[in-house]
């Protein structure tokens, strides 16, 4: 059990910078509350002031804009690993990575964190290093690099050659050493010694690593939570039951959802930022503006259809066999991990109606796909999001003590 409350307080500051979907303020709710309910002052530094704002203005933390990286140009490549990533958010700007340094450390030094818990904020990481503030880094995997150098590349292309992943750190150290060397601290001889291992856990499952599994990893598994909404059920019986988890921006939407619709299921779609006149022209399909119960869910769905990497596991636990839509890299490099375990597939560049019909039938009529997820449910029956919870609260203890 988490302990209800603490006689010495600490203020933690819970940083997300990267990154733009629900999943990575989802992740970090459950310790927040526990954090709170222990007596500690919890502040939120985020990329997304809007969306933390809706999804936690019910929770009594503090909400801050995160210092965000600024660019001066746009790179028209996309990155081949996550240095290269870096440097598209802004890391090849030395004006910008040294602004967005200096917002950080202005900021620790405004609050006085005593723990920084990282959610893809290596910037915030980067400042906490400069500054010896203590950090709890979480993630899934994609946000925490593995142990290795080069690190490794998002795509399997001949192009992509040892000597460009190598190329490319050396320019993000370049970039990031001089900060440390003038605040008094000893350089990075590798780009993952940002990510010191004894303080990272990785919120999912060795099999979903898009980077695993990793030796002495700490896999505590997903966890996530949301505020209270709208409860909504399965209407039939005898059809097959479809959830799917969308949003109206990403590529293909429309087809995928004209897709949904002819199929012989009932189909229940959360899909924030649902535009008014799609509920008319997708009128089989039972639409939500908010996201959805999966606890109530899941015990009879069929099929999961989701661009959310977190909602991979979470179908999986309940033996659901999923079809991931990948809208960025880290969503990509999920699917990736999906289908090795055989519990689904992904949908890539072609996106037609006929080519998403294609896909849902084969996911949800072959057995091999349901089999597979229930053969994971079944490897993780002991996983529970409490014992979760007690591992993140044990780290959290061991850091500010």
């Amino acid at each position: 059990m988490v302990p209800r409350k603490r006689s010495r307080m600490s203020r933690i500051l819970f940083a997300w910078e990267m990154g733009a979907n629900l999943g990575h303020l989802t992740r970090d709710l459950p310790l927040a509350r526990a954090c709170r309910d222990a007596g500690h002052e919890i502040i939120f530094a985020v990329a997304n002031l809007r969306t933390a704002a809706a999804l936690l203005r019910a929770e009594r933390f503090t909400l801050i804009q995160a210092p965000l990286l600024r660019p001066a140009r746009k790179r028209s490549a996309p990155p081949v690993n996550y240095a290269d990533m870096l440097l598209h958010q802004g890391y090849d700007d030395t004006d910008a990575l040294a602004g967005a340094l200096a917002g950080w450390c202005g900021l620790f030094e405004l609050i006085h964190p005593a723990l920084l818990v990282y959610n893809h904020a290596p910037t915030a990481l980067l400042a906490a290093r400069m500054t010896q503030l203590p950090v709890l880094l979480v993630g899934t995997g994609f946000e925490i690099p593995p142990a290795v150098t080069p690190l490794p590349g998002f795509h399997s292309r001949p192009d992509i050659s040892p000597s460009m992943l190598h190329d490319t750190e050396a320019l993000v150290l370049a970039r990031v050493n001089p900060h440390l060397t003038q605040s008094g601290h000893a350089s990075l001889a590798r780009l993952w010694d940002l990510f010191p291992s004894t303080q990272v856990q990785l919120a999912t499952f060795a099999e979903l690593d898009p980077f695993g599994p990793r030796p002495d990893a700490d896999y505590i598994g997903p966890i996530h939570a949301l505020p209270p909404v709208p409860a909504v059920t399965w209407q039939g019986h005898a059809k097959p039951k479809v959830f799917a988890y969308l949003h109206p921006d990403m590529l293909g939407c429309t087809d995928l959802l004209g897709a949904l619709q002819t199929l012989d299921a009932e189909v229940i779609c959360a899909l924030p930022g649902l535009p008014e006149a799609w509920k008319t022209h997708f009128d089989r399909i039972q639409l939500l503006p908010h996201p959805a119960d999966l606890a109530a869910l899941l015990p009879d769905a069929d099929l999961v259809v989701t661009y959310g990497a977190g909602t991979i596991a979470t179908a999986l636990l309940a033996g659901v066999p999923v079809l991931l839509v990948p809208w960025v890299v880290e969503q990509f490099l999920a699917g990736l991990s999906l289908e090795r375990t055989g519990a689904g597939r992904m949908l890539r560049g072609q996106r037609t109606l006929t080519h998403c019909s294609d896909m849902l039938r084969e996911v949800l009529n072959h057995p091999g796909y349901r089999q597979a997820a229930q053969g994971f449910a079944k490897r993780h029956q002991g996983f529970s999001h409490a014992s979760a919870l007690q591992k993140q609260w044990q780290a959290v203890t061991r850091c500010l003590e």
